[in-house]
């Protein structure tokens, strides 16, 4: 029954976060105009990098945790090794430390988004 809670929720959380995309994509200038599969394939491209720039200040590299999809600590670094991919949440991590470092503002992280979506049109036509 708990699983089955958690899932519920995560559920939810995600439905919120690609309803958000699709709002975020749809406010981009001449995005609406495009095709509506075409707008469907850029959005799809660019979920992973969005969400990248939309969680990074939740990561503690110090620390080796980040925030999950429903507000809990991930131990990043006990998982690390557990799972197997190692290099590729330690390179994460270091990522968005860097990007914290940045201190990019709302609206250069907006307008950053916005070209992560709108890059992808070449992959997607």
């Amino acid at each position: 029954m708990l699983w089955r809670m958690i899932i519920q929720k995560y559920l939810c959380r995600m439905e919120m976060c690609v309803r958000g995309l699709v709002q975020f994509a749809k406010s981009i200038p001449g995005f609406s105009i495009l095709d509506i599969n075409t707008q469907v394939e850029l959005i799809k491209l660019a979920r992973s990098e969005i969400a990248i720039f939309t969680v990074y200040p939740t990561v503690n590299l110090e620390l080796g945790v980040t925030l999950g999809l429903t507000g809990e600590t991930w131990a990043c670094q006990y998982d690390m090794g557990y799972i197997g991919y190692h290099i590729a949440i330690a390179d994460y991590m270091t990522f968005c430390d860097k990007l914290q470092k940045m201190a990019p503002t709302q609206e250069e992280e907006v307008l950053l988004k916005a070209i992560l979506v709108v890059l992808q049109i070449e992959t997607a036509l």
